[in-house]
């Protein structure tokens, strides 16, 4: 797998609005999780899939995307060449999909949460993907302390109704969490 360091410069060519804290959690816990599937959804240019994917090649990612602001013609494509030339297409398939919309009747063992950030919106998110969640899951969510974006409030207020279930790992600016 390598450093922290050297996964980081093997994707450094790619970009991202992701805090470093957020890619240093998912190289802590991503290669805790036993194999499985996993749901990313807020693709964005794929940096986080990739570290994902490194981290743990026994996972078998599931990753989509509005692509906005992607919007362009050929970015299911860039996605695919990002993919192909850090040599992880084998075990991720990408979908342009709405995470409100995306069907599947799968469990996870894990997700990565990093969509549209509206109050709403990840709220919806929230009540329809964590009950897809394996016991012992873990659960990712960038911006959690990010003020430009609101995610915090609606967390914490599924966290508190859903305190039972789920153990904070971490609670910076990626919340992580286990379903336990």
């Amino acid at each position: 797998m390598g450093t922290f360091e050297e996964l980081m410069q093997l994707i450094s060519d790619i970009p991202a609005n992701y805090h470093e804290e957020t890619f240093r959690m998912l190289y802590k816990y991503i290669p805790t999780l036993p194999e499985g599937e996993f749901l990313e959804f807020g693709t964005g240019l794929a940096k986080a899939t990739c570290m994902i994917a490194l981290c743990n090649p026994k996972l078998k990612i599931t990753t989509f995307d509005t692509a906005i602001p992607y919007n362009y013609p050929d970015y299911n494509e860039q996605i695919k060449q990002t993919l192909e030339k850090h040599g992880i297409t084998e075990n991720v398939n990408h979908f342009i999909a709405n995470s409100l919309e995306y069907e599947t009747d799968l469990e996870f063992v894990g997700m990565n949460i990093d969509s549209g950030h509206s109050y709403e919106l990840t709220l919806a998110e929230l009540k329809r993907w964590m009950p897809k969640v394996k016991k012992g899951g873990i659960v990712f969510n960038d911006d959690y302390l990010d003020n430009r974006v609101k995610v915090k409030k609606e967390l914490d207020e599924y966290l508190i109704e859903h305190e039972s279930e789920w153990e904070v790992l971490n609670n910076g600016m990626c919340l992580v969490m286990q379903k336990v």
